[in-house]
């Protein structure tokens, strides 16, 4: 099956790199997601909460064009295996398509995906979830009646995006998501049917979870099936479902990621991340196409575990810092820093590098 056979052309979520951060956060309901960013019919880039709120804390009235990102991009032709491995190191559930000159076609999700593999394959009906979950860390809790301070300290030590949450008698009660916590950081005065009254002075760390909670759960059984897990949260627009003992105590949670990851086996350790900063929308069309280059170059060695970069403007676009950064397998890292008043010189130059480097690491 390829990209073309799924895609989506209507109801894309599109801004101007003229619009604000705040209201494009408004349309977005987990870090996976995405807006669409063109400047009149030309892609640019995409705003996404993982980025923008959670990697790097953007105030609420930046300009997406100071902010977006450069997706990987896909072609008609490319398979569900590479679209299912791009939205995996990059951590958008959303990827633009284009044709070969680079023009908008539509988009591909996750959720897409997710139908492909209901409607086609035989293998999920006898997946039970309990060999969903054998491979994954233990769960994380936290109690109702803990602090926000406290969910925060367990998310960034655990490194998960999501906690479930219990009562006093360990019952489940919710899922705590970090990025409501992190999206209500961001524009707390847009919260406050959450219990939050405006004039209380008390510290939002300090407040409880269960203000923060989403009650609203997919509960699933060890001995049922994967099939069953993929149907509920395309039937109910959830991204994650909590796999429960026959007491129904909660297990583990599994999320549109974990399904992706296990039906086609990639390794998502590869991350490629991408980082914009007070560019024009000139200089992000430089960079996109930079990108796109870089990607070929890094995506040839396997010894690479994750790449960085960085594009910032300063001095109002008279300078430009460029950071890349590579991890290797055995925790060997690579880091180059340029300053230059050509953007495009700047690139080209740590291209170079790039590719010494490649050459190096296959000697």
């Amino acid at each position: 099956m390829k990209v073309k056979d799924i895609l989506k052309t209507t109801g894309i979520i599109k801004f101007s790199p003229e619009d604000r951060l705040s209201k494009v956060l408004k349309h977005l309901s987990s870090s996976h997601d995405c807006a669409f960013v063109f400047d009149k019919d030309k892609f640019l880039g995409v705003i996404n909460p993982y980025y923008s709120l959670i990697k790097n804390s953007y105030p609420i009235n930046t300009k997406l064009s100071s902010c977006l990102i450069v997706p990987p991009k896909l072609k008609l032709d490319d398979s569900l295996e590479k679209a299912t491995r791009l939205m995996m190191e990059s951590k958008i559930h959303y990827l633009p398509v284009l044709d070969g000159k680079n023009a908008f076609l539509g988009i591909i999700s996750a959720r897409r995906i997710l139908k492909f593999i209901l409607r086609n394959s035989e293998k999920i009906k006898h997946v039970k979830l309990s060999e969903m979950i054998v491979k994954k860390n233990p769960l994380v809790t936290v109690l109702e009646t803990d602090t926000v301070s406290k969910a925060l300290s367990l998310f960034k030590k655990n490194k998960v995006s999501k906690i479930v949450v219990l009562d006093a008698l360990n019952r489940t009660k919710g899922i705590l998501s970090y990025y409501d916590l992190i999206n209500y950081i961001a524009e707390p005065r847009e919260r406050m049917e959450k219990g939050i009254r405006a004039g209380n002075k008390k510290p939002f760390l300090h407040y409880k979870v269960k203000n923060f909670i989403k009650t609203r759960l997919l509960m699933l059984y060890t001995n049922e099936s994967l099939e069953k897990a993929i149907d509920l949260i395309l039937k109910e627009q959830i991204g994650s479902i909590i796999v429960v003992s026959d007491s129904k105590k909660p297990l583990n949670i599994i999320t549109t990621k974990d399904i992706l990851k296990f039906v086609f086996k990639h390794n998502a350790n590869l991350n490629f991340n991408v980082v914009i900063k007070n560019l024009s929308t000139t200089h992000s069309k430089i960079v996109s196409s930079f990108v796109k280059q870089l990607r070929r170059i890094v995506h040839k060695d396997k010894n690479v575990k994750r790449t960085e970069l960085l594009v910032r403007g300063e001095k109002n676009g008279g300078l430009f810092k460029i950071v890349f950064a590579s991890w290797f397998k055995g925790g060997k890292k690579e880091h180059i820093k340029r300053e230059t008043k050509d953007l495009k010189e700047g690139l080209l130059e740590v291209k170079k590098v790039v590719k010494e480097l490649d050459k190096k690491e296959k000697r």
